[in-house]
């Protein structure tokens, strides 16, 4: 019955805008990109119904530093789960394999708001290693 009193198109709408900003605000395709998540989000919870979401783990410095192959690490500078910066200076210090990135103008969804700088960046890191 949440499902069907709920306005559930303005706040997933509303929560991509939060979650994904420069992807939401940007040029006409990642606005359609963003409309497009709307719409699967709603489809999904029509066949699905309420699932809990998994939650991700988040590594330990320990296991980060543990890492025995090389690991590329990219963030939006414009991401707001956690500071870009913050996450990259971790990294530096506890994971000397993680090459970290961050990609300019990109929120969560850097590969629809940056996608020729992170092609670049990763086929930079497959071909140099």
């Amino acid at each position: 019955i949440f499902y069907e009193t709920v306005p559930l198109r303005p706040i997933t709408t509303w929560y991509l805008h939060w979650f994904a900003p420069a992807c939401a605000g940007g040029d006409q395709t990642s606005r359609e990109f963003v409309k497009g998540m709307v719409e699967e989000s709603l489809l999904a919870r029509r066949c699905y119904g309420g699932r809990t979401f998994v939650q991700p783990t988040v590594l330990t410095d320990t296991a980060w530093g543990s890492l025995q192959v090389a690991t590329l690490f990219m963030v939006g500078d414009r991401e707001v789960v956690y500071s870009a910066k913050e996450a990259v200076s971790r990294l530096d210090k506890v994971a000397p394999l993680v090459e970290s990135v961050i990609v300019p103008g990109a929120d969560h969804h850097m590969v629809v708001v940056n996608p020729n700088f992170v092609s670049d960046r990763i086929m930079h890191f497959l071909v140099e290693g």
